[in-house]
């Protein structure tokens, strides 16, 4: 079993947000690439001899890398019917990877959500 959360760091989780993703016995941090965050979701980590980059491709939807080599991808369709995993063979259903990508999916609605509500801000300035 594994859970996500974003950490509250105030109204810097708006320009850098972190995560805690813990998985059976281990508990794993992430942060926001910075830069790139205010573009595209783009989240990285560093796991035991991995390091893992999460991020949003030109079509809008998410790819995983491990070690800059692309392992799983969400493909986010248009609602939530719609969204498909694709997972490179070395990733099992039990795997610390796996269980990340498919929690990564709704980190990225709440990204989504908020990142309309800065460009709504913006907007009225």
């Amino acid at each position: 079993m594994g859970q996500i959360h974003r950490k509250n760091t105030g109204l810097k989780r708006f320009l850098l947000a972190e995560y805690e993703f813990n998985y059976g016995e281990e508990r794993f941090y992430l942060k926001d690439k910075v830069g790139n965050s205010m573009l595209y979701f783009s989240v990285m980590a560093e796991f035991p001899n991995q390091k893992i980059l999460i991020e949003e491709n030109l079509n809008e939807d998410v790819d995983l890398h491990a070690n800059d080599e692309r392992l799983a991808s969400i493909l986010t369709g248009d609602s939530f019917f719609t969204v498909s995993f694709s997972f490179n063979d070395s990733i099992t259903p039990h795997s610390n990877l796996f269980v990340l990508l498919v929690l990564m999916y709704f980190m990225l609605k709440i990204y989504k959500d908020e990142a309309g509500i800065v460009d709504d801000i913006i907007d009225i300035f």
